[in-house]
């Protein structure tokens, strides 16, 4: 119809009707949008971090039905793991895996996970951390205060040394060499206890560091030297296994204390896959690494004298005892002969 100035408001009143869904579209869009997380951590894609980062994004995404999207830093894209740690209490990080070295300086009971030789095995670590005491120690990331909630525990695996001098079989075998290792008092003692010179790097500078010969050597796990191509520049690798060193899921309290309780819970969730797929992941490096070092021409020592290794470092749980106490060392040495039992 139109009206004596020529406008047709059939039209008009289409026109307005399509601009208002449209609207109503655009807004229904912009409402559902999902909610961006940031995840970071400091090893490549393909490492034993990357696996266990893209697990929990996944499941993240696929249990929320999209309300949350993942986004991943890799690479220490976002800093080395004090970075993170930082940035999860800054709120400028959303979720990260980190090792407990880093994390001790803000979350001091991690502390004890950093004493050398504390495991023996993959499955006795599994099963104190998956227990009552890991989950203790998980609880007490909150009550730190540090603005940090423990979500799960993954691992960057037991610690292996390698360097660019010779082969170790022994104590005497580390002696001179300066060896890398985490900005953490523990495992320089550690280290140190057992024949090496420990010298603090943060993770983005060591390749340099073992390039320049500012370092003889590092430790870290196969999860780590493997992909990280560490062996281009270590001419000798020894599975010293020295310390087990757990990781956690950790996300920051300024947006997960926010969240409903069923949104907490997929998180949760999503860090126990990411656990899952880090272990796996873990284990496929360990059982790798002697058919991967030889073929690539690096001298491989597969049984060192562990016996003699752990001889060195009862110091380093002297001082742990006396300064934190030996509550939480007895629990997990009565967890250890649970599982073992």
């Amino acid at each position: 119809m139109n009206n004596r100035n020529g406008y047709n408001f059939n039209s008009m009143k289409t026109s307005f009707v399509a601009l208002g869904c449209a609207a109503a579209l655009s807004f229904s869009s912009f409402s559902m949008a999902a909610k961006e997380i940031s995840f970071g951590h400091v090893l490549s894609p393909d490492s034993h971090y990357g696996v266990g980062a893209i697990a929990f994004k996944e499941k993240l995404e696929e249990i929320s039905g999209g309300e949350f999207s993942v986004n991943l830093y890799h690479n220490a894209s976002l800093g080395g793991e004090r970075d993170l740690v930082e940035g999860l209490q800054f709120g400028t990080v959303d979720v990260a895996l980190v090792t407990t070295a880093p994390a001790g300086n803000f979350i001091p009971s991690f502390y004890v996970l950093d004493l050398p030789y504390l495991f023996n095995d993959y499955d006795e670590a599994h099963c104190v951390l998956d227990g009552e005491v890991g989950q203790e120690l998980l609880h007490q990331v909150s009550e730190a205060g540090a603005g940090i909630t423990g979500l799960a525990w993954a691992e960057n695996g037991f610690r292996h040394i390698t360097n660019s001098k010779r082969a170790i079989t022994n104590p005497e075998d580390l002696e001179g060499l300066t060896i890398r290792t985490l900005e953490n008092r523990f495992n320089m003692m550690a280290l140190n206890a057992m024949g090496a010179r420990a010298t603090p790097i943060a993770w983005p500078e060591l390749f340099t560091a073992l390039q320049q010969g500012a370092v003889d050597g590092q430790e870290n796990g196969f999860g780590t030297i493997i992909p990280s191509n560490l062996w281009e520049i270590q001419e000798h690798a020894s599975k010293t296994g020295h310390l087990f060193a757990a990781a956690a899921v950790l996300a920051s309290d300024s947006f997960y204390n926010n969240l409903s309780e069923e949104e907490k819970g997929w998180f949760r969730e999503s860090a126990v896959a990411a656990r899952d797929a880090n272990r796996e992941k873990t284990n496929e490096y360990e059982e790798m690494a002697a058919a991967f070092f030889e073929e690539k021409g690096v001298s491989f020592v597969d049984s060192p004298d562990r016996d003699e290794f752990k001889s060195q470092v009862q110091p380093v749980y002297d001082e742990f005892s006396n300064e934190f106490g030996e509550e939480m060392l007895n629990k997990i040495e009565s967890a250890k002969k649970q599982c073992n039992s």
